[in-house]
């Protein structure tokens, strides 16, 4: 099963692409989540998965890229942001990839949630080390791990 995450912008947008392995009911106990992953959610537990893409892209690009991963990646779905332009991205998805099933997901926070997931994925050095994780500033965009959360709280939300 293969997942497309979209935090849509104007100038730029984030997009991952992960892969959860088909599993059957006795291997669900064997699967444990990646801890990268997991442990920033406490109190849940998401499927393990694979990331295979995850970018910021320039806005003018990211529907090339989202039709070139729907076709690679067929019956794959595609979790959109709830907020900011998901209107006008939905409609402009719809019409150039009439087939890729899309699902909305609630946006609020995730930017915030993304900051603090940068700084456990690539942690602080020298001085940056000494400021709490809610002061610093990512030293480059984090829309693709805005779409990553996206993506996870789908699959929370449909466990």
């Amino acid at each position: 099963m293969y997942f497309i995450g979209f935090d849509p912008g104007k100038d730029k947008c984030g997009i991952a692409l992960i892969q959860i392995p088909q599993i059957n009911d006795s291997q669900v106990e064997e699967i444990k989540p990646r801890a990268i992953h997991s442990k920033l959610i406490p109190n849940y537990e998401i499927p393990a998965y694979e990331i295979l893409f995850q970018e910021v892209v320039a806005a003018n690009a990211s529907l090339a890229i989202l039709e070139h991963l729907a076709q690679e990646y067929p019956m794959s779905q595609l979790i959109l942001g709830n907020q900011t332009l998901s209107k006008s991205w939905h409609k402009r998805i719809r019409q150039r990839i009439p087939d890729l099933m899309i699902s909305m997901v609630d946006e609020h926070s995730s930017s915030q949630q993304a900051r603090q997931r940068y700084w456990d994925i690539y942690p602080a050095r020298g001085c940056q080390r000494l400021l709490p994780k809610g002061m610093r500033t990512p030293p480059r965009p984090i829309d693709d791990i805005v779409a990553l959360i996206l993506l996870e709280r789908y699959l929370l939300a449909n466990r």
